[in-house]
């Protein structure tokens, strides 16, 4: 969590590392919201399993 877009954002805070280029947010909004998107897909779909699996048992 320290790399990635978590630290491009510290980075964009604290050391204010591409923080004007609207290029860059454009892009890295866009990963930070697929990547929670992806991850909250893949939380459901655990879910989903589990109950399944439950429901068998």
């Amino acid at each position: 969590m320290l790399g990635g877009w978590p630290g491009a954002l510290l980075a964009q805070q604290v050391l204010r590392h591409k923080s004007e280029k609207t290029s860059f947010k454009i892009v890295l909004w866009l990963t930070v919201v697929s990547n929670i998107g992806l991850c909250y897909l893949l939380l459901i779909s655990q879910t989903e399993l589990l109950e399944k699996i439950q429901r068998i048992l």
